[in-house]
């Protein structure tokens, strides 16, 4: 059974969207090598960052503030304010 037998055909019963735009139906993003945090959110880190076309740096903060809790707790946190830091330095104090 998948997630399209809940709704009207053709349409994703989690999203709405039409099939082939649906991103629940993209095989790597329904996939995960160790671990769940990432599996059960609603959009994963990767596609947010990949959608609204972040930079690695963006992308890295997003993802370890959002797993912070399920993984490695303080420091994923430290990780993402060290990339902040770099992020600023890069934007802002370089010559």
């Amino acid at each position: 059974m998948s997630h399209y037998d809940n709704c009207r055909p053709g349409f994703c019963g989690i999203c709405g969207q039409a099939e082939g735009y649906c991103v629940h139906t993209l095989t790597e993003l329904n996939e995960q090598v160790d671990g769940d945090h990432y599996k059960k959110l609603v959009i994963q880190p990767a596609e947010y960052s990949y959608r609204n076309d972040l930079n690695w740096h963006q992308g890295e903060v997003i993802k370890y503030v959002t797993r912070y809790k399920d993984k490695n707790g303080k420091v994923d946190l430290q990780k993402a304010i060290h990339l902040l830091k770099m992020l600023i330095e890069l934007e802002y104090d370089s010559s």
